[in-house]
């Protein structure tokens, strides 16, 4: 059975990712709610994938590498990817989903 406090949390992050500035302390506090939650559920993949995300959000202050405080070439790759994203995010209902979501953006950065 599906988590309910984490599934709120998953609606909460995807409605803040949604707009065009979001805020990345906000986003990071529930990400850290959220990998709380899995810890609780006993399922590592996700909880080490969330504490990647937010520690990347973290660092860089978005999902944007910085370089020396500069975005890296290709901003225009990054920005179709936070478009795609924002796409597949739409259709994350569970954890399961969510896990697949963060998997694929965690892959991205390596």
């Amino acid at each position: 059975m599906e988590n309910k406090q984490a599934l709120k949390l998953i609606e909460k992050i995807q409605k803040e990712l949604f707009k065009d500035n979001f805020e990345v302390l906000e986003i990071v506090t529930d990400l850290k709610k959220l990998r709380e939650i899995t810890l609780d559920l006993n399922n590592p993949f996700v909880t080490k994938a969330l504490r990647l995300a937010y520690q990347h959000l973290e660092n860089n202050n978005g999902f944007l590498k910085n370089a020396n405080n500069q975005l890296i070439e290709n901003e225009r790759n990054k920005k179709e990817n936070l478009k795609e994203w924002k796409k597949d995010l739409k259709d994350v209902y569970s954890l399961q989903e969510f896990e697949e979501f963060i998997y694929k953006i965690v892959i991205s950065f390596e």
